[in-house]
């Protein structure tokens, strides 16, 4: 559906990915460079579950791996504009949310 990238720090990466090839292939420095390296998420489905719950499943592209995230809030208004027109309302912006919420989401695989 939709693609976004998350960039990363490039100069703290490079320094891990050195340290990481130097040091016999560390697993901490692997996860500090991995920490540090650019993120591609893609949206993979949205859906209003009724008015009061938004549900989000998209996919890390480096790791392959699938999120969910569900949302509760009083949506009754972009509820009503996603029944009419199957559009989601300009007023809710998925790449914002999932930034915010991806500490906290479910990993599905």
């Amino acid at each position: 559906m939709h693609q976004f990238t998350l960039n990363g720090k490039p100069k703290l990466y490079k320094l891990f990915d050195k340290l990481y090839k130097l040091c016999f292939k560390h697993q901490w420095f692997k996860k500090k460079r991995d920490q540090y390296a650019n993120q591609t998420f893609q949206i993979l489905s949205y859906a209003f579950i009724n008015y009061r719950a938004l549900l989000i499943t998209y996919r890390v592209e480096e790791t392959k791996s699938t999120y969910e995230i569900i949302l509760q809030n009083d949506y009754s208004e972009e509820f009503d504009v996603y029944k009419t027109k199957d559009v989601l309302p300009r007023s809710i912006n998925l790449e914002q949310l999932i930034l915010v919420h991806h500490d906290y989401a479910y990993k599905i695989s």
